[in-house]
C-alpha cells in the first residue's frame, strides 16, 4: 500500500509538472512568426539648384523600427543618381554617356537621367570620413563635358539614433522638439519630416540649427487615431564645381528614418 501511495503521489507531481510546462509553452511568444512592422512611406527630398547644369547625388538611408523580440532593427539602402542639362532652363535632360559613382556604373534611364539603386547599389562605398568620387565620360553632341571629381565633403551624419535622442513616441498635444546641434555632423542643410497615414509635415532648416520644433498645431494635422508614423532626419551636404563652363552640383545625403508611435 505504501508503494502504491508513493507511486500515486509522484505520478501526480509529474502530471502537474507536465501541465505547467505545457501552459508555459503556450504563453511564450517565439521567433517562429517574424514581426512585420507597419508600412509607412515618407517623402523624398529633392535637392535642386535652378542655375545648375548637373546634379550628382549619393544617398544612404538608415531605416529603424523596434521589434518586440529583437529590439531596434536597422536596415540600410543606398542609391546614386545624376542628371544633366546643356542649359539650366532646358525642359529635357541631356545624355552624358557613361556615369559612375565610387567605381559603380549608373544605369541610363528612359528620360536620360542616371540611377544606381537596389541590390546593384548595395556594395557602393560611402562613409562619413571620405569624399565621393564621380566619373562622367561626357557627350560632345549634347554639350555635357567629361570630368572626374571627388567631393571635398563626406557623407553627413545624424547621431540621434545612436544616443537615443530620436524619440520612439510623438504626442500631438505636447509637440516635438528634436535635438540637433552636436547630433549633426557635416551638414549644410537638414530635411525633416513626420508622416502618418496620408499626412506629412516637412521642414527644411540650416545645418547649424540646434533644434527643430514641431508645434502641437503642426502635429494636429496627423490622424487623430493613435498609430504608426515615420520620423525622418536627413542631413545634406553639397558643393559646386564648374566643369567645362557647366555648373555641376554634388550632394551627399544621409537619411535616418524611424518608425514611431503617435498619440
Amino acid at each position: 500500500m505504501k508503494l502504491n501511495a508513493a507511486s500515486r503521489f509522484f505520478g501526480a507531481i509529474i502530471l502537474v509538472l507536465i501541465l505547467v510546462s505545457s501552459c508555459k509553452k503556450d504563453s511564450v511568444n517565439t521567433d517562429e512568426e517574424e514581426y512585420v512592422p507597419p508600412t509607412v512611406t515618407g517623402p523624398s527630398y529633392s535637392f535642386s539648384r535652378y542655375d545648375g547644369n548637373g546634379l550628382l547625388k549619393i544617398q544612404k538611408t538608415f531605416a529603424y523600427y523596434v521589434d518586440p523580440f529583437k529590439g531596434l532593427v536597422e536596415t540600410i539602402t543606398k542609391e546614386a543618381k545624376a542628371s544633366f542639362k546643356n542649359s539650366p532652363f532646358d525642359s529635357l535632360y541631356s545624355n552624358a554617356a557613361a556615369v559612375s559613382c565610387q567605381g559603380k556604373t549608373l544605369a541610363l534611364q528612359n528620360n536620360q537621367t542616371y540611377l544606381l539603386d537596389g541590390s546593384a547599389a548595395a556594395n557602393i562605398s560611402v562613409t562619413t570620413t571620405l569624399g565621393v568620387n564621380w566619373n562622367v565620360t561626357g557627350n560632345s553632341v549634347t554639350g555635357i563635358p567629361g570630368f572626374l571629381y571627388t567631393t571635398t565633403k563626406p557623407l553627413p551624419e545624424y547621431k540621434g539614433v545612436a544616443n537615443n535622442s530620436m524619440p520612439t513616441t510623438i504626442r500631438r498635444a505636447a509637440g516635438l522638439t528634436l535635438s540637433l546641434g552636436a547630433n549633426i555632423v557635416g551638414a549644410d542643410s537638414i530635411f525633416l519630416s513626420i508622416t502618418s497615414g496620408s499626412k506629412t509635415i516637412k521642414k527644411m532648416i540650416g545645418g547649424f540649427e540646434n533644434e527643430c520644433i514641431f508645434s502641437p498645431a503642426e502635429l494636429s494635422v496627423l490622424p487623430s487615431a493613435d498609430g504608426a508614423a515615420l520620423l525622418q532626419v536627413s542631413p545634406i551636404s553639397y558643393e559646386l564645381s564648374v566643369q567645362g563652363s557647366k555648373k555641376m552640383y554634388f550632394a551627399n545625403q544621409a537619411s535616418y528614418t524611424k518608425l514611431v508611435n503617435v498619440e
